[in-house]
């Protein structure tokens, strides 16, 4: 072993060229180079790292994200000084995670957490810069280099009139109360859009003791990764459309509803007021309250903060499935998830939402 003391004064020649390349950093432009090279086929790949600057398996990374380093070096999106000119280290990276930012947001997806530097190294992966280091005060200068401040992602505050909201948190809502424990519950169904999708309903009581079976709604009756499963985490429907039907949801009620009178139980079940929502006039043990119209951002317990929790689980997730595997996630793969995003979501989690919706 080389030691301080050694009389070479410092290690090989052939480890410093190592460590040279080890902490290359490459930009798009770099990169696409790399592959042009490569599919002119006229250097072995080895003499095409060796030119490059890095290692062979660095170069196998960047061959296997192709199509993405392509993409970016001829998408609008990257202009010729951020191909060759990086003003920070990785910029393809901050660009690319700045763009799926961007996306996520319009799609009120809630980003705070571990969710940016998951995505961060996910993207990393794909666009071949395996040496970069996703830390904490990375993700602070990307926050600060894009302006993005830590706020909440709002939905339809906006537009709730305050006046209907403080009329029903002072007078309606302690008349339904008075006469119940903390084990009222809360319903939510959450419509996703797009091309593949599904619609996923939650219920969770006042104290977080107790969250129901999700309530999972998508389009294929057997579908072709349900093969060979005997049961699973969640209740499944169906529907053409893979969206909460007055059908479902009063199947869903009245179940509900059935297994209350069993165990001789009297509930409130608080619930947004839609269409696909009606009225139910056979129950025995369940009440059903309908919040006032377009008033569930303020007085809906569940998009208090639950909802959010859920769904930046399912992110996290989801990120890390998408880091370890290339294959795209499967509707069984996605009811897994759901139902570990549900069971992540603490009761404490819970219990302070209800507070938050006047309760």
């Amino acid at each position: 072993e080389a030691s301080d003391s050694d009389s070479a004064g410092s290690p090989p020649v052939k480890n410093k060229k190592m460590s040279e390349k080890k902490c290359k950093s490459l930009s798009v432009d770099t990169k696409y180079q790399i592959i042009t090279a490569v599919d002119a086929g006229n250097k072995k790949k080895k003499a095409i790292a060796d030119e490059s600057g890095i290692l062979p398996n660095t170069l196998s990374t960047i061959f296997k994200s192709r199509d993405k380093i392509v993409n970016a070096y001829h998408s609008s999106d990257f202009t010729q000084d951020c191909k060759k000119n990086s003003v920070s280290e990785h910029k393809e990276v901050e660009d690319a995670l700045q763009l799926w930012f961007k996306s996520a947001r319009n799609d009120n997806i809630p980003l705070s957490g571990p969710i940016l530097p998951a995505k961060a190294k996910n993207l990393a992966a794909d666009l071949g810069s395996e040496n970069i280091t996703v830390s904490y005060s990375w993700i602070e200068r990307f926050k600060k280099h894009w302006n993005i401040v830590n706020k909440s992602i709002c939905g339809e505050s906006g537009s709730v009139d305050s006046t209907v909201v403080d009329e029903y948190i002072t007078s309606k809502l302690p008349a339904l109360l008075k006469d119940y424990e903390l084990k009222m519950l809360a319903i939510k169904g959450e419509n996703c859009h797009g091309g593949k999708h599904s619609t996923v309903m939650a219920v969770a009581n006042m104290d977080g003791s107790e969250k129901l079976k999700l309530l999972v709604i998508s389009k294929s009756q057997k579908p072709r990764c349900f093969k060979n499963v005997k049961s699973l985490p969640v209740d499944y429907k169906v529907n053409t459309q893979a969206w909460t039907t007055s059908d479902i949801f009063s199947e869903w009620v009245k179940t509900f509803d059935r297994k209350m009178e069993c165990q001789k139980r009297k509930v409130l079940l608080f619930i947004d007021n839609c269409p696909v929502h009606p009225t139910i006039a056979t129950l025995k043990a369940t009440t059903m309250i309908f919040l006032p119209l377009n008033s569930t951002s303020k007085l809906q317990p569940i998009d208090e903060g639950i909802i959010k929790s859920f769904k930046q689980n399912y992110r996290c997730l989801l990120l890390y499935f998408e880091s370890w595997e290339k294959a795209e996630i499967n509707l069984l793969q996605a009811i897994q998830f759901v139902h570990r995003a549900w069971h992540k979501v603490t009761m404490r989690c819970v219990s302070s939402c209800f507070p938050k919706a006047g309760f």
